[in-house]
């Protein structure tokens, strides 16, 4: 039997009993047993609540180590993007060289080479990003990721 089912019997039994008995002193020992009852159920109804708000802040608790150990699993991946992207910055460094106002593919004998890249998506963003020529101003090139726009005089693209 449940314990609050037991209480409501026992708080009946001892109601019945009081109604029924004669005695005074056997009634007045029923009251107290049903004071105790009344006492029980009270305490019954207090442990419930707490166990309750226990298991609420327990999984409460549960929600917020999940919650920041995504973050922290979101925070570790950007981390990681950033150190690749770092670390393909720091291998282009010998391959590539400035020229003029522009950046160039290096060649074995450290001449540049190819087509020219944005100097501001390499220095701020580290990003190897080709400018292109504008077909009506040959002499007026914009960078594709950030409309930056250069002057190139053409060279050296062999």
């Amino acid at each position: 039997m449940e314990p609050i089912a037991a209480i409501t019997t026992l708080r009946s039994l001892t109601a019945s009993l009081i109604e029924n008995i004669s005695d005074r002193k056997q009634a007045a020992e029923l009251r107290e047993i049903q004071k105790i009852v009344s006492n029980l159920d009270a305490e019954y109804f207090r442990m419930r609540t707490e166990a309750l708000q226990l298991a609420t802040a327990q999984m409460e608790s549960k929600v917020s180590w999940s919650d920041r150990a995504k973050a922290q699993d979101a925070e570790i991946s950007r981390l990681r993007a950033q150190i690749a992207e770092l670390e393909k910055f720091i291998s282009n460094r010998g391959k590539v060289i400035k020229l003029r106002e522009l950046y160039f593919d290096a060649d074995e004998t450290g001449k540049a080479q190819g087509y020219p890249y944005c100097v501001r998506c390499y220095e701020v963003d580290r990003r190897l990003v080709h400018i292109n020529q504008n077909p009506i101003k040959r002499s007026a090139s914009t960078c594709p990721q950030c409309n930056a726009v250069y002057s190139w005089w053409g060279g050296p693209a062999s």
